[in-house]
């Protein structure tokens, strides 16, 4: 394992434009999660004030953004950003540095959820990719915190990585990181479709999202 690192530095590969630092271990995650949250707040976001709760949710964000060993920093930049917001002011700021400050900020498009292994369960994986969606933008109105949407993540990959077809809720149960209340929206979403409550109340708040496929 050691002879993966080189002057203590991460072991890391590039994927077309964007570096992917290795996280095999739960060690690389936790000098990542380090190394990430001192980049986050030079860069202005508004991390939670209790240092090892910033700490776990920055840590389950790499652990829900990484594609098999590795990880995009960028991405979980972009990710802890959008659920926690900026510092009052560091919008403004970074606007100015760009040289454009009549441009609004473009809304972020909803991130392309994982490719299930079993093609008749991706139903369920862009269901929690998407839910977990619309929740990081009730965090960023609100300011509450964003488990939910990280539970909602952990659970789209759980699904994904099954390969047999997950027929109800007490399937899903089994599956390792999925709790009794995933359970129940899908059998929720088997019940009522597109109409679920939750699906129909966050549409009506934040307007429809249109999930990208996924090419992995």
């Amino acid at each position: 394992e050691e002879e993966r690192r080189r002057g203590g530095e991460m072991a890391n590969r590039k994927e077309g434009s964007e570096v992917m630092v290795s996280v095999a271990t739960q060690g690389d995650k936790k000098e990542l999660a380090g190394k990430i949250e001192r980049m986050g707040q030079e860069r202005g976001i508004r991390f939670p004030s209790d240092s090892q709760e910033s700490m776990i949710s920055i840590y389950n964000m790499i652990t829900t953004v990484s594609v098999g060993d590795y990880c995009n920093v960028a991405k979980v930049l972009e990710e802890l950003e959008g659920a926690f917001g900026l510092v009052p002011g560091k919008s403004k700021k970074r606007k100015r540095e760009g040289g454009d400050d009549a441009t609004p900020k473009k809304p972020k498009k909803a991130i392309k959820p994982p490719k299930a292994k079993c093609p008749e369960n991706q139903i369920y994986v862009t269901l929690f990719w998407t839910l977990a969606h619309y929740v990081f933008l009730e965090v960023k109105e609100t300011g509450s915190k964003p488990f939910k949407a990280l539970t909602f993540r952990k659970v789209a990959k759980a699904i994904a990585e099954h390969d047999a077809i997950i027929k109800n809720g007490k399937e899903a149960k089994k599956l390792k990181g999925v709790g009794k209340g995933s359970a129940d929206i899908v059998d929720k979403y088997i019940a009522e479709g597109e109409e679920m409550e939750d699906l129909v109340n966050y549409k009506v708040e934040y307007g429809d999202v249109e999930v990208e496929e996924s090419e992995q």
